[in-house]
């Protein structure tokens, strides 16, 4: 089976659903044809807002190969770039506050998959699957060229209620895919009422290999932590709650006064006075940050907004117990893994948890316990690349199905 991915980044670009889509990629790779179309590979390309990819062009990379997995650019030929000059207006007054109306979208949508087509029929002509991750007009460009081609395809949205990918375009992007896969139960409910048929929906966790806890105890010594670690290991913007958490200090304190909480991940350095000892570590690589999460008792994201967090499964593959926030998709998550405790976007309440949960060391160790055995029987690569797998045998099975029965009624009427 030849699959191939469509998405905006890709590996090297840091990032849990990259993260995530390597794993698949490389997984699946061991058993099929995979190639993944990106328009970056780059974290630190500077081109952002709501021109990037169209009129702000991510910079150039080569083909590469990503073990089995075989990488290339979608990028617009510049001649054909012209063609896209009409998106400017989604940055000046007064048209850009109409940027992100359905309207709007499919506008710039028809815009780019005119400009963009030629270059994606090309490269998905020798595609048995379409695996689109995300939508906006890069979904929809996708799909308007996977149709010409007569190519069935698979969409993992991965929307944030509230924040993107619930809107009526990214909706109406939804139903015209053939599967729509939600990454939890409550996703892919979501998906539903924007009125994705249900037969058309999937459930399929993201993955992760698991972590190494080698260094571990290095890493509390080279740093003197001696007593309960609490870790936050997240990009440091705003919606992730690091603030909260950071309030939250002050109540911990009262219970376990000798806690320390370590910070992980880009972002503006943490500064101040602080209840407990805070130790910002910065951006770790693989190693090291496999290293803290091995050592921490508890890794705590009291996010706004979020959907999977492969964090959630490092730190259970190595033990180690989650608190999150309760927002609908981390309850979901903490509930059917039994692997911490989904707390209330509330600095008081956040810190009484926590203090709580450090001070009894045997019931943080049986949430770390309950999260790798689900971690082991859920979400390991072998799980998840077999379930996606299973969908693409499915839907593949379906149109060769589909197509014998139209070959068959042609016959009878003949």
């Amino acid at each position: 089976m030849h699959i191939i991915f469509v998405t905006r980044a890709y590996w090297p670009a840091l990032g849990g659903q990259e993260n995530y889509l390597r794993h698949l990629a490389t997984g699946l790779a061991e058993r099929h044809d995979v190639t993944v179309l990106a328009q970056t590979n780059s974290s630190t390309s500077g081109v952002e807002g709501r021109l990037a990819g169209l009129l702000r062009h991510y910079p150039d990379f080569l083909p590469y190969r990503d073990d089995n997995v075989q990488v290339r650019q979608i990028r617009i030929p510049r001649a054909r770039r012209v063609l896209l000059t009409p998106a400017v207006l989604a940055v000046v007054r007064p048209f850009s506050r109409y940027a992100f109306t359905k309207a709007a979208r499919g506008l710039l949508a028809r815009l780019y998959s005119t400009a963009v087509g030629p270059l994606l029929r090309e490269r998905l002509a020798a595609a048995d699957i379409v695996h689109m991750w995300g939508a906006d007009v890069l979904g929809a460009a996708t799909i308007d060229a996977a149709r010409a081609l007569g190519k069935p395809v698979v969409m993992t949205p991965i929307a944030h209620a509230g924040q993107h990918g619930d809107d009526p375009f990214s909706a109406a992007c939804y139903r015209r895919a053939d599967r729509v896969i939600g990454l939890l139960r409550c996703d892919a409910a979501l998906y539903g009422r924007l009125g994705v048929a249900a037969e058309r929906l999937r459930v399929v966790p993201v993955c992760s290999p698991g972590i190494g806890g080698d260094s571990a105890a290095d890493v509390r010594a080279d740093r003197r932590v001696s007593g309960p670690l609490i870790l936050f290991l997240a990009v440091r913007r705003p919606y992730k709650g690091l603030d909260l958490l950071l309030d939250a200090l002050a109540v911990v304190a009262r219970r376990v006064p000798e806690a320390t909480l370590a910070i992980a991940g880009p972002g503006a350095p943490v500064s101040g006075d602080h209840a407990l000892r805070v130790i910002d570590l910065g951006q770790l690589d693989d190693d090291a940050a496999s290293a803290w999460i091995a050592a921490a008792d508890v890794l705590c994201l009291p996010s706004k907004h979020e959907v999977f967090p492969v964090s959630f499964l490092e730190a259970w593959s190595a033990g180690t117990a989650v608190v999150g926030s309760d927002i609908e998709t981390l309850a979901e998550v903490l509930d059917r893994s039994a692997g911490g405790i989904a707390v209330r976007r509330d600095a008081d309440e956040l810190g009484a948890v926590l203090g709580a949960l450090l001070g009894d060391p045997e019931r943080c160790r049986a949430f770390g316990r309950a999260g790798r055995d689900w971690w082991l029987e859920n979400a390991t690569p072998a799980r998840v690349v077999a379930a996606q797998d299973a969908i693409y045998d499915d839907l593949l099975g379906a149109d060769r199905r589909s197509g014998e029965t139209s070959a068959a009624s042609m016959t009878n009427l003949g």
